[in-house]
């Protein structure tokens, strides 16, 4: 019964930690529900809005030696509750290279290739109220292709170096800011280590 036990209370607590993704469509209209370990893909090309409008490409990774690209939506309770950790992180790890970026994966793009102005406006406020303020893209076709296809819950969070290749794994669900400072210690680390 003990046996048992264990990996059903991991079970629940990971569900419990994420929240299923309303994937982004591709191209054929078909969602891809690949696999959200960090595989093949990367970050080294391409353009998308933040939530101000502003057009921004893959140089937003150049000036960071690391960068933690947290994926959320706006209706994932375990996204917002982690968000305030990670706009203390933002700030406590600005001056050692690292960088948090926000993609909002459940903001609709409209035919005409606008954001769906009411979901955009809703992420903004979320952002406020949790004070999780650092930079937030909205889900563009380069990254959807990059990897928002791929993901199948969230919040999933990814590493990625100056230059967007991704480094280490795919993390799936919600964490402390204690937990995520360790993860961010510990790639820094590996990094550095690969330098010398």
């Amino acid at each position: 019964m003990r046996k048992m036990i264990l990996p059903l209370a991991l079970s629940l607590i990971l569900l419990l930690s994420a929240c299923g993704a309303q994937v982004p469509e591709t191209d054929n209209g078909a969602a891809d529900k690949g696999a959200s370990a960090a595989t093949d893909a990367s970050l080294r090309s391409f353009t998308a809005l933040d939530l101000e409008g502003n057009q921004v490409d893959e140089s937003i990774f150049a000036d960071y030696e690391l960068t933690m690209i947290n994926i959320w939506a706006t209706y994932c309770g375990p996204c917002l509750n982690e968000m305030p950790d990670l706009g203390k992180l933002a700030v406590n790890y600005a001056d050692k290279g690292v960088r948090i970026v926000g993609i909002v994966a459940d903001v609709r793009q409209n035919a005409d290739g606008s954001f769906d102005s009411q979901m955009v406006n809703t992420a903004k406020e979320l952002v406020r109220k949790t004070n999780a303020n650092y930079l937030h893209l909205l889900p563009s076709k380069d990254l959807v292709t990059a990897k928002l296809s791929q993901v199948s819950a969230v919040p999933e969070t990814i590493f990625v170096d100056s230059m967007g290749n991704l480094v280490g794994n795919s993390y799936i669900g919600s964490r402390s800011g204690d937990s995520w400072a360790a993860i961010i210690d510990e790639l820094l680390s590996e990094m550095q280590g690969e330098l010398k």
